[in-house]
């Protein structure tokens, strides 16, 4: 019941008319589609294969230098060398032999037809299937027709409902409005996909604004093709950065996400936490590479290897001297005398190699320590090294080549571009772990950068009515103080809820299925926890689990702990009458202690600016002198504010006092009232309305594309002398069909 346009940037044509030239030369005519990936291949060997000696340069090696490198120094006329003509002759026939898939343009033209494909494009060239099933390579205009109006007359012919699909690139992306608009025919839900990611995130919202636009009947439906390779992912990146300042400069909110692009942000590694985790990221692989490659020169010079691979004594002697000193201390005491010694002095002999080493560590890792990620198993740290000198972000000495390497993101993610894809997948993978990990750092440590964050729990109400501080004199606005009663805690139809989404996973098993996700009592004081599992790779014991208690909402700081602890210190409990009265009697006991109060300052904040910076400069902590805004929902309309400490909101006071605004406030009273009943009923009637129209339309199209159906197979019976009308319900006998059926 949708139909489609299809987004991208590229139509193929310069491609496309390079083929055609290339088989003019050779007296032949195209007859094919063009594949644009063998044709950028095919360049890359034309253009970029050195065949030619400069005179003068070396013949040594048969007339080949390593790698066909062109020496430039010598510059005078290119003399062609046989074999390297013949490698790329080659090269080019193995090329052709391959079956690369055409041009996207092309293939989604050859599968509908052109008949029911509007294509809006700034390309002239085109390939048509013709009646004996090849393809023929003309002009997309008549003589004297432009290339505009053909745009325009293939807009018509989509919004009138005679082609369903529609091809947009970059030259149509503005200028058009392809949405579903009830003064036209076809009005029909978009689905729009896009094919390639835009560098300029202005463009990409030039393209999504051609099917959302204002008078829509229904909104479209969005969806972006981003593949799974690593390398990829630097597209996605440099969008959503843009997105979002877009959304900072149109919303005033940077995570504004302009509707359908809101996934994208996600992609955003050009932030601050994305710009520590490449910093930490280099730092791991140049001290664990090191320390790898100096291990193993330590079993080379053992020489505790045989034909070649390490033995078992060897192995062992090197990773109880690679521990750290307290339980490397303990293990040496295990062995033998002999061998204690010879520990010791291997320890002895690297901690003097690796405490000369000249890299300068970065910054961050003062502020987050150690990372605690591993490119492992699928890329070793050696090979991890390997691949970033490769990439020349990281020289001979593991350091980054400027400091400010150590910090590009864009330049990192386009040469990684460059390796092999199962390579950088890998990579690419050990990076997104240490961002998640400095991501989730950040927020236990308060060191997340501020932003719009919603206050919930199991309930939020108004502990009070709310107080006006300050009316503004001249234009009576409001500076509103609302104190809000916050329940921290979680009960248990919650926490049942909590499970139930988890379980949804086919890694995470309950309990009960022997996995450890589920209710678990601590052996010790007897209290109940939901343990619900957060990452189930790696290791058994070092599994991460969430921790939710009665007085832990799903909303407040989270709290962790590892399999092998939760194993340890809890008991996991399957019994539902057991959860219910340990769960529930815990939830009621702790009522006063998990109710806590909260402070919003709403309305006009600028009329009483100078006072509450003064208040928030005054305040004793680091974390009280921070504005920070925060959400709130009361009887289902948000409250929006800065967040104040209790005392504030006192100094705040005493701040105002005496002002004309504050004395102006005197007897003002606002209200946060339940929905009005008029209000409510006026509100689902307009619901319902808008209900009923939705399905009208729904069932028009409906009518009309069985209508349609039928007229066809009439016209098709006629053909054959068997008319009939069988749009006409019940029978009928013949007749023409109803006119809004008929072609134009």
């Amino acid at each position: 019941g949708k139909c489609v346009v299809i987004g991208l940037l590229s139509t193929g044509e310069a491609k496309a008319n390079e083929a055609a030239e290339r088989e003019n030369r050779a007296g032949r005519e195209l007859d094919s589609e063009v594949s644009t990936p063998q044709e950028i291949a095919r360049s890359l060997i034309e253009q970029h294969l050195p065949t030619t000696r400069a005179e003068g340069a070396p013949r040594d090696g048969g007339g080949l230098t390593n790698g066909f490198e062109l020496l430039d120094q010598y510059s005078t006329v290119p003399e062609a060398v046989p074999e390297a003509v013949q490698i790329r002759d080659k090269l080019l026939r193995r090329l052709d032999a391959i079956d690369m898939p055409s041009n996207a343009l092309d293939l989604v033209i050859g599968h509908f037809g052109v008949e029911h494909v509007a294509e809006m494009t700034g390309r002239k060239m085109r390939f048509v299937k013709d009646g004996a099933g090849g393809t023929r390579w003309e002009a997309r205009a008549q003589n004297g027709v432009s290339q505009d109006q053909i745009n325009i007359a293939e807009k018509d012919a989509f919004m009138g409902g005679t082609k369903r699909v529609a091809i947009i690139s970059d030259a149509a992306s503005s200028g058009i409005s392809l949405h579903a608009d009830p003064r036209f025919a076809n009005t029909r839900q978009r689905l729009h996909i896009t094919l390639e990611l835009a560098w300029s995130a202005d463009k990409m919202l030039q393209q999504f604004g051609r099917t959302h636009r204002s008078n829509q009947i229904t909104a479209p439906h969005y969806v972006l093709l981003v593949s799974n390779v690593g390398g990829e992912k630097r597209f996605a990146s440099s969008v959503a950065r843009r997105l979002e300042m877009l959304g900072a400069i149109t919303r005033g909110d940077r995570r504004g996400g302009h509707g359908a692009a809101a996934d994208l942000v996600q992609y955003n590694l050009d932030t601050v936490h994305g710009h520590t985790a490449l910093a930490l990221m280099f730092d791991a692989v140049a001290e664990k590479s090191e320390a790898a490659a100096l291990w193993e020169r330590a079993l080379r010079m053992l020489q505790c290897h045989r034909q070649g691979v390490p033995t078992l004594l060897g192995l062992a002697v090197v990773a109880v001297a690679q521990k750290k000193q307290a339980q490397g201390n303990r293990d040496v005491a295990r062995l033998p005398q002999g061998l204690q010694k010879y520990v010791l002095k291997l320890r002895e002999w690297a901690s003097q190699r690796q405490s000369g080493s000249s890299r300068q560590r970065p910054q961050e890792r003062n502020v987050y320590g150690d990372c605690p990620k591993s490119p492992t198993p699928k890329m070793s740290w050696t090979t991890a090294g390997e691949v970033l000198k490769r990439m020349r972000v990281l020289n001979a000495n593991l350091a980054t080549q400027t400091d400010a390497d150590r910090h590009n993101i864009n330049k990192f993610l386009n040469r990684l571009l460059g390796l092999p894809v199962q390579t950088q997948n890998a990579l690419f993978e050990y990076y997104t772990s240490v961002f998640k990990w400095v991501v989730v750092t950040a927020k236990a440590t308060g060191r997340l950068e501020p932003s719009i964050e919603t206050i919930s729990g199991e309930s939020v109400s108004l502990a009070t009515e709310p107080e006006v501080l300050h009316k503004e004199p001249n234009s009576s606005a409001l500076t509103v103080h609302y104190t809000l009663s916050v329940d921290s805690g979680l009960s248990l139809a919650s926490a049942n809820g909590a499970l139930t989404e988890a379980l949804k996973s086919r890694a995470v098993k309950s309990t009960q299925q022997g996995g450890a996700t589920g209710f678990w009592q601590q052996t010790r004081s007897q209290r109940l926890i939901l343990a619900l599992e957060m990452s189930s790779g790696g290791e058994a014991g070092q599994r991460l689990f969430r921790v939710l208690r009665p007085t832990l909402h799903t909303s407040t700081k989270p709290q962790y702990i590892r399999h092998k602890d939760l194993r340890a210190r809890y008991r996991p409990v399957t019994g539902e009458d057991e959860i219910s009265r340990a769960w529930q009697g815990e939830y009621a006991e702790s009522e006063k202690g998990r109710t806590q109060e909260k402070h919003l300052l709403c309305g006009a904040v600028l009329p009483i600016w100078n006072a509450l910076t003064t208040t928030l400069a005054g305040a004793a902590s680091k974390a009280g002198k921070q504005l920070l805004v925060r959400r709130a929902e009361v009887n289902g309309r948000p409250i929006i504010g800065v967040s104040l400490s209790k005392e504030a909101v006192a100094s705040l006071k005493r701040h105002l006092d005496g002002s004309a605004g504050a004395e102006a406030a005197r007897g003002t009273h606002v209200t946060l009232r339940e929905d009005d009943p008029q209000e409510t009923e006026r509100l689902q009637k307009e619901e319902l309305r808008r209900e009923q129209k939705r399905q009208r339309i729904k069932q028009r199209h409906q009518l009309d594309e069985q209508e349609r159906t039928n007229w066809e197979r009439q016209r098709d019976a006629s053909k054959r002398g068997t008319a009939h009308a069988p749009w006409r319900d019940g029978g009928g006998g013949g007749g023409p069909p109803p006119p809004e059926l008929l072609p134009d």
